[in-house]
């Protein structure tokens, strides 16, 4: 059986054979037990062989204590283990302290030597302890952080990573990273999911970074990668260089998160705003404008602002003529593009549907403007650049359901000029819409050195109708006498209208004094079909006419016109009714004549 001196345990610090001159020049096997005790580093005890202690250290309390408590059985055993077989059993034990559980490695020694002094002590036993309750915490303090660090990088939505000196991968947290596994970038240069610079992705910065290979510290650094399928993604990278002890690289260690899908709402958000700023830009254009087509002129020249288009069309539904152009816009040096039949079929289409043709080289956008689900019109553009037709088909959709209201707004304010410029119950125009229409074709004809004809018409015993028949059958001869002035043998650009009660006027483009008092006659001849509203046989519903001439030779405006005809109008009704008469020019405007002689001459 091995013994050990219990001097050379207690002065070795725990460990046998390991001794040590005590300060002062003692020998240790002159010093006392007790004082051997005292100045062991750990906890030591000595028990006689009978397990009772004989001496113990300050440090050993808790060893003592647990002995002499409900604890101390296994520390117990030991001790009956060692008294009766020898040994050196040696063993961690968990013990009470002050502060709670301490870990103690103990180690039991018998002494089966003689003492000293020649007297024999047999069976006494050292415990000799070291306090292991520090390193035991610290241990598990570091297990534990290191499972926490583990837990929360594989819980975490973020990739922690690390490259070594060639920029290949050498961890990557187990979620992996954009669609790969870990195990697939093991080993992988990182530079190979770095992402060019991508010029359509304008609205994302691209930095250029590469965290994975970087000799400085970067935090909260935006970068594009690949991801498994190829596609771009964005991620926010924080990294630190690893050095060794010289000062070499090492790698890059960081972490990073996938934040494509914000870049994407970002984008997505900073293109609608800038949708709403084109469509309020083009609202405000829009209200700015008096007339419809001021409205829509603005509209068209704003649009082509705010997709970069070559041409834009914006058409207007009309109720007898279909769709038609009401503004247009191109760009200089650019082409006409007749759009007329892809213009309908899109105002037929899906009210939330952009059409897309190709014609003429360019790239076309038409979509429906919609008022309350009804068609008003259709808006256009043409496009150069493919690449910009998505975002740009979003902001024709935007645009085309202000252009809707504006277009219903433009409908109203239309219905409105009509009301104010049509007669209710003819249809023709009434005084002021006459005068509005014919005023400046008079100008014009004047500039242009044209001859054109103004006749009044004045209905003859208009009264007697009334009187007679009363006013319901007054107003339809009205509307019969509307009839013939619209619809007999007239031109399109003749315009008729009704000036009040029974007084009717007619504007001939182009016709010189034969040709007006030609269509006279033709008027006159006409009224047989007004008999049938005549009062009696003796008052026949028939025409005056005053016929007065625009000539290039006079300044005269349609105030004048209107004088001339009606004096002649007046000489028609004084001669009998039922004639045409032509305005005279006296010696004073220059002229000799009449233009009645004229006229009948030519015809």
């Amino acid at each position: 059986m091995a013994h050990i001196p219990f001097q050379s345990a207690l002065l070795g610090g725990g460990g046998p054979g390991q001794t040590a001159a005590k300060p002062g020049g003692a020998q240790p096997w002159m010093m006392p037990t007790g004082e051997l005790l005292a100045d062991y580093s750990g906890p030591a005890v000595l028990f006689d062989g009978a397990g009772t202690v004989l001496a113990a250290n300050k440090l050993a309390d808790p060893i003592v204590a647990a002995l002499r408590g409900p604890l101390g059985g296994e520390l117990r055993a030991m001790l009956d283990e060692v008294l009766s077989d020898g040994g050196m059993p040696s063993k961690r034990l968990q013990l009470p302290i002050p502060t709670g559980q301490g870990v103690f490695d103990i180690t039991l020694l018998r002494e089966e030597n003689t003492a000293g002094d020649g007297a024999e002590e047999t069976g006494r036993v050292l415990l000799l302890a070291r306090d292991s309750t520090f390193d035991v915490n610290f241990s598990r303090a570091l297990v534990a952080s290191r499972q926490l660090f583990k837990d929360l990088v594989s819980c975490s939505a973020d990739f922690s990573w690390e490259t070594d000196t060639d920029g290949c991968f050498t961890f990557i947290s187990g979620r992996g990273l954009l669609g790969y596994s870990s195990d697939e970038l093991d080993g992988r240069p990182a530079r190979e999911l770095l992402a060019d610079a991508d010029p359509d992705q304008n609205d994302m910065d691209d930095t250029g970074a590469n965290p994975f290979e970087s000799l400085n510290a970067m935090d909260e650094v935006e970068c594009w990668l690949l991801d498994r399928n190829g596609a771009r993604a964005c991620v926010r990278t924080s990294c630190l260089p690893v050095f060794d002890e010289a000062g070499t690289p090492q790698g890059v260690r960081g972490v990073c998160s996938d934040i494509t899908e914000d870049k994407m709402r970002q984008a997505a958000l900073n293109r609608a705003q800038e949708r709403e700023r084109l469509s309020r830009s083009i609202v405000d254009s829009i209200r700015d404008a008096l007339t419809p087509e001021e409205m829509f002129a603005a509209a068209a020249a704003a649009i082509i602002e705010a997709t970069g288009a070559s041409h834009t069309w914006i058409l207007r539904e009309d109720k007898t003529d279909g769709l038609h152009q009401a503004a247009g816009h191109m760009v200089s040096g650019g082409q006409d593009i007749d759009i007329r039949a892809a213009a309908a079929q899109a105002f037929a289409g899906d009210p939330d549907r952009v059409e897309r043709i190709e014609q003429d080289g360019h790239q076309i956008l038409l979509v429906p403007c919609h008022f309350h689900h009804h068609p008003k019109g259709v808006l256009a553009v043409a496009l150069d650049d493919a690449g910009a037709l998505e975002e740009a088909a979003a902001t024709l959709l935007d645009i085309a359901s202000q252009l809707g209201i504006a277009m219903a707004q433009a409908d109203i304010q239309d219905r409105l000029e009509q009301l104010s410029s049509v007669d209710e119950l003819t249809g023709l125009l009434n005084r002021r819409g006459f005068h509005e229409s014919v005023a400046k074709r008079v100008a014009q004809h004047r500039r242009q050195h044209r001859f054109g004809a103004l006749l009044f018409i004045d209905l003859d015993y208009f009264k007697s109708v009334n009187d007679t028949h009363g006013h319901q059958t007054g107003d339809a001869a009205l509307v019969a006498v509307a009839e013939i002035l619209s619809h007999r043998d007239g031109r399109q650009s003749d315009i008729s209208g009704r000036l009040g009660g029974d007084e009717f006027v007619m504007w001939l483009e182009e016709t010189g004094a034969a040709g007006a008092y030609h269509k006279a006659e033709e008027l006159l001849a006409y009224t047989a079909e007004l008999h049938r509203f005549s009062g009696d046989a003796a008052h026949p519903l028939s025409f005056s006419i005053g016929i007065a001439m625009v000539d290039p030779e006079f300044d005269d405006d349609l105030e004048t016109l209107f004088n001339m005809a009606d004096q002649a109008l007046y000489q028609a009704k004084r001669e009998g009714r039922g004639r045409a008469i032509l305005a005279e020019r006296d010696s004073a405007d220059g002229r000799n004549g009449t233009y009645l002689e004229e006229a009948l001459l030519q015809c």
